[in-house]
């Protein structure tokens, strides 16, 4: 059963990156962005933008996709 919910778990990030696709949407993180670091391999690392605990504090969450 596992197996069955991690495929349609799947299934759906793909379709929903299918659509985003399709109507030119670039996806972007909430909560981080990708930003130059030189002491990483890849020469950038993920950095916390700030906000969350913010919109925590006054239940204020942008709109989510449905996970499962």
């Amino acid at each position: 059963e596992a197996e069955a919910v991690k495929h349609e778990l799947e299934e759906a990030q793909r379709a929903r990156k299918r659509r985003r696709d399709e109507a030119g949407v670039q996806w972007a993180a909430k909560w981080f962005a990708l930003c130059d670091d030189p002491y990483s391999p890849d020469g950038a690392s993920w950095q916390y933008r700030g906000g969350y605990w913010a919109a925590r504090a006054k239940h204020d969450f942008p709109p989510a996709n449905q996970l499962w």
